[in-house]
């Protein structure tokens, strides 16, 4: 079908409409349920500070949600390089209050408990033990890591993150770390990056480390790639090792092995409904020896279209020699994978030798995709194809084809001329798009084209895919982050008092200070605030409620709506006094959120302390859009 969206047909192929496909059809409307319900989900949620629109719109609405989507993605981001300082605390051992020492004889590595407490409740119930308190001092053993695993485990608790070379050097101590100290995003993690890494020569240690974690995903990932590559696997030097040390998953592989011999046995009735019925005929019940004919192919076509019914997949060589019997027999036999397989690898190899043939073969199974690709290649193609020495016969063995091939060629030549009128009467077009009665039946298709594209901003088919990673990225990030708040609100192993000009002090932590703001750490180094072990200090121009607030954005990097609504003002010039610019950013983008008539006067004031040019010039054309209002206001 010629659909308008994901079409690759040229346009002056297209005929003069504009029609959809069912998939994008079906993935429009599954975008827009799918949008509509996140919308749903956030207006929900009292604290969101991004703009809703009203639910159950169309596409104009999920293009809005996915802008917003992606600036929230770009907000988290910020925040996470926000809190990113944690980790200079952790090289830096900046007021570090344990030690935790590795299983072999390498030094101790200088951390937070708090930190510890709450990425873990194993560290928290360590930590509380009676052993953990008694000395400023103490140290933690983890006798299972040696110094280089413990480091990245601790890099991992204080970033949330890893380079790469880490990751594949550690993943499997990690892995075991997460699951023994009850780690739920190091798990995430560590299994995302195995999945990502398995191949042959760590497959045996990926399923390993899924019976020791009692990890399903990993272990059926690992189970399946050991079937599918059982020759590499199991004549391997290290499947002797690995036999000996774990009897039970040799076990498990034998069976695994046994059930594909099996399952190999109905293969071929599964993988196609013609095969089935073929087989379920009387002539093939009778003795056990029996055999079918597939007289189309010859030995090396058979035994290719036979290997991929059991791998699934086909080597570049095979595939490439032998596409147009495989994509014929695809058809002929309804196997959707294969037909599928083969249009996409068919796809990714039409060149000169070959587009000839592509052109017959979509013809024999009405591949409307691969016969546009192909009549798309031969048009640009045309000198170098025509007077090729297989156009004759091709010719010869496709009249109606050539049919096909000798329209697409004079609408190309009446489009080349109609080009070169308008430049001999108008000079370039530069870019414009060619209007008037001439080109009307040419260019309105493909401006009705380019408006559905520009509406949707991406290609509707990755859409849904990237708006559940985008959305599973923020949860999980938001999870992870989100504990820090949890050690703020409780004051765990907190070990300085943070006092506002009025009101009780707020327990807090230095190392969480100084990582946010070069003037709070320059506070915490003077020589007055080391000398007493349980220092306390002053930031006066906070009351109670502004300095709880402003401690809760250090922590967790974000605000609840009605909390910023109420403190913008003291955050703004905090932000600005203390030098914290993701709390400067943050300030600045809700203040123009926020910018109304009751308000515009006091953010030119914040405007003009904090020599914010963007919210002075905000607010000074928000007063003259509002300026009878705001002059005869009282707080004028």
């Amino acid at each position: 079908m010629d659909c308008c969206v994901c079409s690759s047909i040229p346009m002056i192929l297209r005929p003069p409409r504009n029609t959809v496909c069912l998939a994008c059809y079906e993935c429009s409307k599954s975008l827009i349920a799918f949008v509509n319900n996140l919308e749903n989900n956030d207006a929900a949620n009292q604290e969101s500070l991004y703009s809703i629109s009203p639910p159950n719109k169309g596409i104009e609405s999920v293009l809005k949600w996915m802008k917003e989507l992606k600036q929230r993605e770009d907000g988290l981001n910020e925040k996470i390089k926000f809190l990113g300082g944690l980790i200079a605390a952790f090289r830096d051992g900046i007021h570090s209050d344990i030690q935790i020492k590795p299983g072999n004889s390498g030094p101790s590595l200088p951390a937070h408990r708090a930190l510890l407490a709450i990425r873990s409740d194993i560290f928290k119930n360590m930590l509380e033990s009676d052993g953990c308190k008694a000395a400023p001092t103490d140290t933690v053993t983890f006798s299972e890591l040696n110094h280089e695993e413990l480091d990245a485990l601790l890099e991992f608790l204080y970033s949330g993150s890893l380079a790469t070379e880490k990751v594949e050097k550690h993943v499997y101590a990690l892995s075991i770390a997460a699951d023994k100290y009850e780690i739920p995003y190091l798990q995430k993690f560590c299994e995302c990056k195995m999945l990502e890494l398995l191949d042959s020569s760590n497959t045996l240690e990926v399923l390993e480390i899924s019976d020791i974690c009692s990890n399903k995903i990993l272990r059926d990932a690992a189970m399946n790639y050991i079937v599918k590559h059982m020759e590499d696997i199991v004549f391997s030097v290290k499947y002797d090792e690995f036999a000996r040390k774990n009897p039970h998953l040799s076990v498990q592989i034998t069976r695994a092995l046994f059930m594909e011999k099996q399952h190999l046995g109905v293969n071929m009735a599964t993988r196609s409904e013609v095969f089935k019925n073929m087989l379920a005929a009387d002539t093939c019940k009778a003795a056990p020896a029996d055999s079918i004919s597939l007289r189309e192919f010859n030995h090396e076509e058979l035994e290719a279209f036979v290997e991929f019914p059991y791998c699934g997949n086909l080597g570049k060589e095979k595939f490439e020699k032998h596409f147009y019997s495989l994509t014929v027999a695809a058809d002929k036999y309804a196997i959707p994978y294969l037909q599928k397989f083969c249009e996409r690898e068919i796809l990714k190899l039409i060149d000169s030798s070959n587009a000839l043939k592509v052109l017959e073969v979509s013809d024999v199974c009405s591949n409307q995709t691969l016969k546009i690709a192909a009549l798309e290649y031969i048009i640009k193609h045309t000198e170098e194809l025509v007077l090729s020495p297989t156009f004759d016969e091709f010719a010869a063995k496709n009249p109606h084809l050539m049919a096909n091939c000798n329209r697409a060629c004079f609408i190309l030549l009446k489009e080349k001329k109609l080009e070169n009128k308008y430049l001999q009467s108008n000079g370039p077009t530069n870019g414009k798009i060619l209007r008037g009665p001439p080109y009307r039946a040419v260019t309105s298709r493909s401006m009705r084209g380019i408006k559905v594209m520009y509406l949707l901003g991406i290609t509707i088919k990755n859409a849904t895919k990237w708006v559940e990673e985008a959305k599973k990225r923020e949860e999980e990030c938001n999870k992870h982050i989100g504990l820090l708040a949890i050690a703020f609100r409780e004051g765990s192993y907190s070990d300085i008092q943070v006092k506002p000009g009025n009101g009780p002090s707020i327990p807090a932590h230095r190392f969480l200070l100084v990582t946010t703001s070069e003037v709070l750490n320059t506070i915490l180094a003077s020589d007055l605030c080391k000398s007493v072990p349980i220092d306390s200090i002053s930031l006066p121009e906070f009351n109670h409620e502004e300095l709880e607030t402003f401690l809760e954005f250090l922590y967790c990097g974000k605000l609840a709506k009605e909390k910023f609504d109420m403190h913008f003002f003291s955050l703004a010039l905090a932000a600005d006094k203390y030098v914290i610019p993701h709390l400067q950013t943050y300030c600045e983008q809700h203040i123009l959120e926020l910018l109304d008539s009751s308000n515009a006067l006091k953010i030119l004031e914040i405007s003009e302390i904090c020599s914010n040019e963007v919210l002075k010039v905000a607010a000074l054309k928000s007063i003259l859009s509002h300026k009878k209002e705001i002059y005869f206001s009282p707080g004028f």
